[in-house]
């Protein structure tokens, strides 16, 4: 029989918090909407909220019951059973029919594609529940996952968001379900080491310094910097002190043929190197200096710094911005056995040390959650390096490891994306005059002088993308 004045109240199925479905009236004024905007319309987020009224952040009626979004729901389930098995035989294995502490938003994530989302529209669509602890998110994927302090507080956020559409999502229709866990190759994907403790642990030999300049400092820096003769490549400028640096072999000159015009370094660098020395002494001073300005989007072809060219490690400074810098290694790469990794052109008593702490074995390798290896046998590991921070590359580091960058415009740091900004970076090297050099260290299908690498690249292999690629 109508009610309110002769209008009949119409009805919808949602989930309760017990993960339930039950019929429940919808809001006043939506039984006029029709059939087909109850199931998602792809209309902006103004449109929608204009024509619906909203007064809050959900639209309040299910629309997930229809054929539609079914089979985006099964679509969405299988296609994650899929890219983790054989970890999950079925969707039972995986999706949870109780509730749980932790819920799989179906169909948002970040994929860099329309219809992705940020971290910040995650906590836009969550911050009104209790219990809301986190958000789980791996670029590239079209799914993320929400952690809550129990299953209650998990199951309210379920029975108000499943179904609905949200303006923080673009008015995307969400598609949640319960899970038992996040899958750990998806934390491994969006695993980025941050601090400088476990940083080192996993690739030894590697230093990251935080805050190592203070914003003042760095504010001067980038002054004088820009100020400074700069040349233009195809998708960045360059500076070039003491001897001028080349891209392709990531090799440089001393016999004078391609450095009369460079400059010396500049003194302004001065107390930036005594301050690295300070920190760690008895490293080779430097008397290279590469400045180059990245804009977002711009990545750093994985490769590794010529061997027998530069005495100790190549350290590293970022202004202006965050990035995450990807270091891997394959498995023709691991240290000769018959070998000390204390070999090579590094003599020095710091540098030592960092390379016998570097000594791996694959029994230890296997322990590190934070490794990822494909069937190719390529192991990778992302490292934050935060603005105004010093990075060391020395020991295995230095030898044994690819580092790039890959290009894009965001990162992903403690589980947010984070955009990038204009990065200046600032690398130091130990040049080793031409007739001096040489190397015996325990990486030789990296090193140059023992007949591997190429051109400086670990394998050659790039990685994919269509953007724009240099070295640093």
């Amino acid at each position: 029989m109508p009610t309110n004045g002769g209008a009949e109240q119409h009805r919808s199925t949602e989930r309760g918090n017990d993960g339930q479905q039950v019929s429940r009236p919808c809001p006043a004024g939506r039984a006029s909407d029709s059939r087909r905007q109850q199931q998602c319309p792809a209309k902006s987020t103004r449109q929608l909220a204009a024509k619906l009224a909203l007064s809050t952040h959900r639209l309040g009626c299910s629309m997930s019951d229809s054929p539609k979004w079914k089979n985006k729901r099964a679509s969405a389930r299988a296609r994650i059973i899929r890219e983790h098995a054989p970890r999950y035989s079925g969707e039972t294995s995986f999706f949870a029919a109780a509730p749980t502490q932790i819920l799989c938003f179906l169909n948002l994530g970040y994929t860099g594609e329309v219809g992705g989302v940020l971290g910040s529209a995650m906590d836009e669509i969550l911050s009104d529940f209790s219990g809301f602890r986190s958000v789980a998110m791996a670029l590239g994927k079209p799914y993320s996952f929400a952690i809550f302090a129990d299953a209650r507080s998990a199951g309210s956020a379920l029975s108000r968001l499943d179904g609905t559409a949200h303006p923080a999502a673009g008015g995307k229709c969400l598609l949640l379900e319960f899970v038992g866990e996040i899958p750990p190759a998806y934390l491994a994907a969006s695993k980025v080491l941050s601090s400088p403790e476990e940083v080192a642990a996993a690739i030894p030999g590697l230093f990251v310094v935080p805050e190592f300049v203070d914003t003042e400092h760095e504010q001067a820096l980038l002054k004088v910097i820009d100020a400074g003769a700069w040349d233009s490549l195809r998708d960045r400028r360059v500076q070039h002190h003491g001897f001028n640096f080349n891209y392709i072999s990531n090799n440089v000159s001393t016999d004078g043929s391609d450095t009369a015009s460079i400059p010396a370094l500049p003194a302004w660098c001065v107390p930036v190197v005594s301050e690295y020395q300070r920190r760690f002494p008895g490293f080779p001073t430097p008397n290279q200096l590469t400045i180059n300005e990245y804009g977002p989007g711009c990545g750093i072809a994985p490769h590794v710094d010529v061997h027998s060219a530069f005495a100790g490690p190549i350290v590293s400074v970022s202004l202006g911005s965050p990035v995450v810098m990807e270091f891997r290694r394959f498995k023709r790469a691991q240290p000769s056995a018959s070998k000390n990794v204390t070999d090579g052109p590094i003599t020095d008593k710091a540098s030592a040390v960092s390379s016998v702490s570097s000594k791996s074995t694959p029994e230890s390798e296997s322990k590190s959650e934070s490794k990822s290896e494909s069937k190719s046998g390529l192991e990778s590991l992302n490292v934050w390096l935060p603005q105004r921070s010093l990075a060391v590359f020395s020991g295995e580091a230095r030898y044994g490891w690819e580092h790039g960058i890959r290009p894009r415009k965001v990162d992903m740091h403690d589980g947010r994306i984070v955009e990038r900004g204009l990065r200046v970076s600032l690398t130091f090297r130990a040049v080793v005059a031409m007739e001096e050099r040489a190397c015996h260290c325990a990486w030789s299908a990296m090193c140059d002088a023992q007949g591997g690498g190429s051109g400086g690249r670990g394998n050659g292999r790039e990685f994919k993308c269509t953007s724009s690629q240099s070295n640093n």
